[in-house]
């Protein structure tokens, strides 16, 4: 018995499936991590700087390697889409749920591995919608796979609680009495559920300058 042989044809990918857009903004996977140079989430005050470490070292090889995907978040505007405001590392992941009518010891999330905001918008309302923008991206009818939740881990920083729980994720299991400051705790947020939470804050415009986009100059060669 020979099998059939099929023509080679190349593939036609829907680029497009993988953008969201809501409010202005635009999210979308990264394959040029060149846009970050000179990108960072973290005041000249922040003793933990692994976020930035990530985004500049990191995260192409994650991608690479089809550990995480990341999207950046962008102004949804001609020529801006270089400049990221923010992003975010997804990746598979699986939650103990105890009470789910399915006789699974887990249940299939997507993980926010990494979540950041570029430091000079902080505060306007730019994180809330981005995690929104995955929220309503991963709860779509035509999503590829099954996903009940979206998980994350978090130190017991009171800002950054308060900044999750603003944006309907709770703490697996509750909240330590006494967390230990160096110990992530897990949170999580129901997909199935995201219909009935609260939308965010209406977006601020941002007063930064976005540069235009680098074009490299043509090199003439001198005449003989």
């Amino acid at each position: 018995m020979t099998s059939k042989v099929y023509p080679k044809k190349a593939l036609s990918v829907d680029i497009e499936r993988n953008f969201f857009r809501h409010q202005g903004l635009i999210m979308k996977p990264v394959e040029d991590f060149e846009i970050f140079n000179g990108f960072s989430c973290c005041s000249p005050d922040d003793n933990d700087v692994d976020i930035d470490e990530f985004i500049r070292h990191d995260a192409r090889r994650h991608f690479k390697d089809k550990v995480a995907v990341t999207y950046g978040l962008f102004l949804d505007e001609p020529d801006k889409d270089h400049y990221p405001l923010g992003f975010a590392t997804l990746q598979n992941d699986a939650i103990r749920m105890e009470g789910t009518k399915y006789p699974y010891t887990n249940m299939p999330a997507v993980k926010i591995g990494r979540f950041g905001i570029r430091c000079e918008i902080q505060g306007m309302g730019f994180g809330a919608n981005f995690l929104a923008m995955i929220r309503m991206f991963m709860s779509q009818a035509d999503n590829r796979t099954g996903c009940c939740y979206l998980t994350l881990n978090t130190y017991p920083i009171p800002k950054l609680l308060k900044f999750y729980d603003d944006n309907n994720f709770l703490v697996l299991d509750g909240l330590p009495k006494n967390p230990k400051p160096t110990k992530q705790l897990i949170m999580y947020l129901d997909l199935v559920k995201s219909s009935a939470y609260r939308p965010p804050r209406q977006l601020k415009k941002p007063q930064i300058h976005i540069p235009k986009p680098h074009k490299q100059k043509k090199s003439r060669t001198n005449p003989r």
